[in-house]
């Protein structure tokens, strides 16, 4: 068993069978689940690694048709840099392509990407973070247990406690302390989302406004957004010659 370290990898790619299953350049560390039929990423917890059932080598050219997992260089061409990518084969994982959803909706518009649910055989380890909300007095002070572990006053760290003032949750909860902290713990899945949106979807009102906003920004000399022909049709009815 070997154990893959996240740090320092640029690319995540799901091979085998001559293709590839899942390619990730962004959020490769996201710990996240499927909510309501979306992907919901918690943010803050991250994978650190993952474990294989071999060590990765290293190869000159990707070539998926190989049985192995495997470290290959790229270019990063946002950067201009050499990155390192971890090709590891779909043996290691159980791998679901759960296919599109609509991850935004917003002014006519529907934003689609695709998820993957990918399970490790082998477990993966992950940071996740605790958040509790207390409501105690003023003169209380960290449990000297807690300081063991290292908690602190402060906003910032993984085992901190702090406090914002008298708050009520939605639950009616009222509390002036909050405690975060973070555990390391083993995690048997995760999903993930294609890089970016590979279908945008407009309603006929939002394509309207956005001619709309075409032919004024050409007519005025300046840019008019759909946002602005929302705003004004609001107030004036607006039709092309």
């Amino acid at each position: 068993m070997f154990n893959q370290y996240l740090e320092g990898i640029r690319k995540l790619v799901i091979y085998g069978d001559g293709k590839k299953y899942m390619e990730k350049t962004r959020d490769l560390a996201s710990v996240a689940k499927w909510k309501d039929g979306k992907v919901v990423d918690s943010y803050f917890n991250k994978i650190l690694s993952i474990n294989l059932s071999s060590e990765p080598k290293t190869a000159r050219k990707e070539n998926l048709n190989r049985k192995d997992n495997y470290y290959l260089t790229f270019k990063d061409d946002l950067f201009h840099e050499r990155r390192t990518a971890l090709y590891i084969h779909i043996s290691e994982v159980d791998f679901e392509d759960l296919g599109e959803y609509v991850s935004m909706e917003h002014d006519g518009e529907k934003d689609y990407l695709y998820a993957y649910k990918v399970g490790f055989k082998h477990g993966a380890t992950a940071d996740i973070m605790h958040y509790e909300r207390l409501n105690v007095a003023d003169d209380w002070e960290i449990p000297e247990a807690e300081i063991a572990k290292g908690a602190k006053w402060s906003e910032h760290g993984r085992n901190c406690y702090y406090s914002l003032g008298n708050l009520r949750a939605k639950d009616g909860t009222v509390f002036n302390l909050i405690h975060r902290y973070f555990t390391t713990e083993t995690i048997s899945e995760t999903y993930y989302t294609s890089e970016g949106y590979h279908k945008i979807e407009k309603d006929d009102s939002r394509k309207e406004r956005e001619e709309l906003a075409e032919v004024l920004s050409k007519a005025l000399g300046k840019h008019i957004s759909h946002y602005d022909i929302d705003s004004l049709l609001k107030v004036v009815n607006i039709t092309i010659k």
